[in-house]
């Protein structure tokens, strides 16, 4: 055999296992992200070069669901592993759940779902589960009771860290599912956006080959950023920042440019007596939505 270069094979490796294009959207990472971004992923829009490292860290999760599962097995434990929700959920949606373990004693299933975070991570999520998990999660349970599957009342998020960060061990968040009225109607209202997208969708003809033209009135807009408190002294001054999806944005500038947002200082809190807010000039209209504590 000729000489290999490992890591060539290792991309290539990678690479073979990407997702081709998918005409659905996806709880794990559609429900409440970017809806720009659901769209153009659903319309097969042209994506920037994969991140090698992001790769193998969603090799490395995948690996994780399978030694769990080996050793639910070693365990006798009766389970079912990636189980397909997809005929459970509202029109357009897909998702697998991780784990789903039967508690022989209460008879009913524990629906845990995995998640590979670095070890400063961990401090985020010690006191509150992660919203796009809580909704991910709400998802999966309830299309699991609709596919009548006997199910305990709340779920479980397990944050396993693969870096030593010196914040402890594993995290479980026990969740209580999100009301499922809430939840089928922001995935109805999604889906229904992105089916206009695409009926949308135009291709120019360019030396005789169809060329699609991705950006049009039914694209949404991109990620808005979001309020953030700074302290400042004996004041706080109130920003609107990028949301921190925008940084993973996998698209080119002239299809979503929400990674080139800036920070943009918006008022600031005085203490007089109570806390007091004072717009900035030409942001009078933009509501407060954080007060110090």
């Amino acid at each position: 055999m000729a000489s290999l270069n490992l890591v060539d094979v290792i991309r290539d490796g990678l690479a073979a296992e990407r997702r081709p294009r998918d005409p659905k959207l996806y709880c794990s990472g559609d429900l409440i992200g970017s809806l720009r971004h659901a769209q153009l992923k659903v319309a097969g829009a042209p994506r920037l070069e994969s991140d090698f490292v992001s790769e193998i860290r969603l090799r490395t999760g995948t690996l994780w669901h399978d030694y769990i599962a080996e050793l639910l097995v070693g365990r006798g434990a009766t389970f079912m592993q990636e189980v397909r929700l997809s005929d459970w959920l509202p029109e357009g949606w897909g998702g697998r759940a991780d784990h789903l373990i039967w508690d022989s004693e209460a008879r009913c299933f524990d629906l845990w779902d995995v998640k590979t975070v670095k070890g400063e991570g961990l401090a985020w999520v010690s006191d509150s589960v992660k919203d796009e998990h809580l909704w991910q999660g709400s998802a999966y349970w309830h299309a699991l009771r609709v596919g009548q599957f006997p199910m305990r009342k709340t779920f479980n998020i397990l944050y396993l860290p693969i870096t030593d960060a010196g914040h402890g061990d594993p995290i479980v968040q026990e969740c209580k599912p999100l009301p499922k009225e809430k939840l089928w109607g922001v995935m109805e209202s999604r889906w229904a956006a992105t089916e206009a997208y695409l009926d949308a969708l135009t291709a120019n003809y360019i030396n005789g080959q169809p060329v699609v033209d991705y950006v049009n009135d039914k694209l949404a807009p991109p990620m808005e950023r979001i309020q953030k408190l700074y302290k400042n002294g004996d004041k706080y001054e109130l920003k609107l920042v990028p949301h921190w999806s925008t940084r993973f944005c996998p698209f080119p500038d002239e299809l979503c440019d929400c990674n080139t947002q800036g920070t943009t200082k918006v008022g600031e809190w005085l203490m007089q007596d109570e806390w007091t807010y004072s717009p900035r000039k030409g942001y009078e209209d933009t509501h407060a939505d954080l007060k110090p504590r």
